[in-house]
């Protein structure tokens, strides 16, 4: 018995004329939001930077809101990529994830 073919997908609907301009509004929703990302980001090096009183590696990366941290200006862990890539112990705290 020969196997039936599953039809071609179906391309994605044109958006109704009126949702058009609801579109250009969500999309440019999204890109202000990653540019207040990146300024967050910023900010928040800034202020760890200040906090720790060295200058933070380039490749240490900046968790937000995944676990806390009393003791950081950003209430959240800072880990160091290039020395815990598993990010096992914040720079900040210097508690191990495992604590928390």
């Amino acid at each position: 018995m020969a196997k039936k073919r599953r039809p071609a997908p179906l391309p994605p609907p044109e958006p109704h004329p009126n949702l058009k301009g609801l579109q250009e509004h969500i999309d440019a929703a999204k890109r202000n939001l990653q540019q207040c990302q990146y300024a967050w980001d910023d900010e928040a090096a800034r202020l760890i930077r200040e906090q720790l009183g060295e200058e933070l590696p380039q490749d240490i990366e900046l968790t937000h809101g995944s676990w806390d941290c009393y003791e950081s200006p950003t209430a959240a862990c800072v880990y160091d990529d290039a020395e815990d890539p598993m990010h096992d112990c914040c720079v900040i705290c210097q508690q191990p994830e495992e604590r928390k």
